[in-house]
């Protein structure tokens, strides 16, 4: 079986139980790969980076610049090559796509990729990163089922739902299993 963990930034020295997830299905004999938007810290790094071989497993969908205005222009510079592809087309629809949409996210990433990313699942952890797999998945940069895993604050702070609520209603139709990892302490 092969498994995918969607991630919005890999690795992360705060997220050990991300990698101790990835490990253990590494462990069980899983085929494994990670795919990150971003890039985390790789210089300080868990043991298991190294020992794992995580680097050659992870693929990164962007390597943008600092400062909005920097990414806005890097992300138009990656989505013109691709504007022959529907994908890259059809990611531009603001309507549909949302903020990803008109921060060029989506078809920055559509005009770079030419194969989809293919799993039997992908696993993406914390609201956000299934929110932006799911559509990934509709314009056909990744292919399989998309596990959800909600972490504390993506559904116990009203403040987080209430911006991506209607994000989160699309996720629900549009992913395959939705789990709630823990939620720490009362609704804020």
């Amino acid at each position: 079986m092969k498994v995918s963990f969607f991630l919005l930034k890999f690795p992360l020295s705060s997220e050990t139980f991300v990698l101790n997830q990835i490990t253990a299905f590494i462990d069980m004999g899983h085929e494994v790969e990670i795919v990150a938007l971003q890039k985390g810290d790789t210089q300080h790094t868990h043991a298991a980076w190294e020992k794992y071989g995580l680097a050659a497993k992870t693929r990164w969908l962007q390597d943008e610049p600092q400062g909005r205005l920097a990414k806005l222009r890097y992300r138009a510079c990656k989505t013109l090559p691709g504007l022959h592809r529907a994908a890259t087309w059809k990611a531009l629809n603001f309507t549909r796509y949302g903020d990803e949409s008109r921060n060029l996210i989506l078809s920055a990433i559509c005009a770079q990729v030419s194969q989809p990313f293919v799993a039997d699942v992908f696993i993406a952890h914390f609201g956000p990163a299934g929110v932006t797999a799911a559509k990934l998945r509709e314009l056909g940069v990744l292919r399989g089922k998309i596990a959800t895993i909600f972490h504390g604050i993506d559904i116990s702070s009203r403040e987080v739902l209430s911006h991506y609520t209607p994000e989160y209603q699309q996720l629900f139709r549009r992913g395959d299993l939705m789990l709630p990892s823990a939620i720490c302490g009362p609704v804020a």
